[in-house]
């Protein structure tokens, strides 16, 4: 009798503990964004979720607030510690997950919202002065911009690319929007660093010839087309990085409305001042080349971006 109470016992558990991975597993795949955030984050707002739907926790044979729960969900393994109210994620505990999310968005944010608009700012604000006959010292807004280029956006950058590869764990890296949009936008920086290199070692000898200057034309067009690409894509990559920052991380991170909003149109600002400003650019020196009735290219005359 003994005996088959043991086994019914052990029957009753394994029935439970495969109903709580279930239920878990359902919940986590359902987490695909953070508009679908539970009430409560983390592994307590699984727990309150399985402690409503189970009316009889004791029937289950298993204490729910007891036991690890391996589940993979969205490409993701997550490890459920249920008792003490924390996960692992692709082999990194929550606490380290977490800082290195942290990181990685301050990083990119600062440098792509921030320090990389101001840069397109000062180089903008340069063409359009000589183009009003208001020129300003060259060589301190190229100081400037050589400093903010080489003493910020780039270790952020590299640091932001780091931490993000890092915080992915033992799955496969590049697998969500975020990380595709974000490995594109890093390829896009490093044309960016790329042209500003060759441009700052190689301008005067290439504007000795006919071929250099061609050369230095198809640089400026790549460097344009780049500069626009960081900016669109870096939007893009920041909403899906929230996203896969919410699934990854079981809502444990969440910014108040509020605070989003404030730091949001602060960001915002110096954004849209980078675009307003490089497209008037390109408006009043495609007018004035209009005006002056210049056959050849606005390219030899003004420089574009030096960025």
């Amino acid at each position: 009798m003994v005996y088959r109470n043991d086994s019914i016992s052990q029957v009753a558990q394994t029935f439970g503990h495969l109903y709580i991975a279930r239920f878990l597993k359902d919940q986590m795949d359902d987490l695909n964004s953070r508009d679908t955030c539970w009430y409560y984050s983390g592994v307590k707002g699984l727990e309150t979720l399985l402690r409503a739907n189970v009316s009889r926790p004791s029937t289950l044979g298993v204490n729910i607030s007891q036991g690890l729960f391996n589940i993979s969900s969205s490409g993701n393994n997550f490890t459920i510690d249920l008792t003490n109210h924390t996960f692992e994620v692709n082999g990194l505990t929550e606490s380290t997950y977490t800082t290195l999310s942290g990181v990685h968005i301050f990083t990119m944010a600062v440098a792509f919202f921030l320090i990389y608009p101001i840069i397109l700012l000062l180089d903008s604000i340069t063409v359009l002065c000589d183009l009003i006959s208001r020129p300003v010292e060259r060589q301190k807004v190229k100081k400037w911009e050589t400093r903010l280029k080489w003493l910020l956006f780039t270790p952020l950058v590299v640091t932001g690319f780091v931490t993000g590869l890092l915080g992915m764990g033992s799955s496969e890296h590049f697998r969500t929007e975020h990380g595709i949009i974000g490995l594109v936008t890093v390829v896009f920086s490093l044309i960016v660093d790329s042209v500003y290199f060759i441009e700052l070692r190689f301008s005067v000898r290439l504007r000795r010839t006919i071929r250099g200057i061609q050369w230095l034309q198809i640089m400026h067009y790549m460097d344009m087309a780049a500069c626009q690409a960081i900016l669109i894509l870096s939007g893009f990559a920041l909403a899906d990085g929230f996203d896969d920052l919410a699934v990854m991380g079981l809502c444990t991170v969440d910014l108040p409305m509020s605070l989003a909003f404030s730091l949001g149109m602060m960001v915002v600002f110096v954004w849209n001042g980078a675009v307003f400003a490089m497209t008037l650019q390109w408006f009043l020196v495609r007018r004035a080349r209009l005006r002056v009735g210049e056959t050849a290219r606005m390219w030899r005359l003004v420089r574009f971006r030096r960025t």
